[in-house]
């Protein structure tokens, strides 16, 4: 299973740090389960995660729009506003 992190932190079990952007990949669904109750993770239904790079420094959202800046471009999606 893979999920997107939303909000840092670090996994309890792996001790593993993980920030806003990366990907969260593990077996146990349950654990998921928790972390997204927590507001750590954001699980994808089709797999696919963002912001996705595009070049020249921009990334694109899950709505399409083209943001320059990776943090500018987590920081928009992890808001709420997507």
């Amino acid at each position: 299973m893979r999920a997107m992190v939303i909000k840092a932190f670090t996994d309890k079990e792996t001790l593993t740090c993980y920030s806003p952007g990366e990907v969260y990949e593990g077996e146990d669904e349950e654990r998921f389960n928790v972390l997204q109750e927590l507001g750590y993770i954001k699980k994808s239904v089709d797999e696919s995660f963002f912001p996705r790079h595009v070049g020249g420094g921009y990334y694109e959202l899950p709505n399409g729009e083209k943001i320059k800046g990776k943090d500018q471009a987590i920081k928009l999606m992890t808001s709420g506003e997507e």
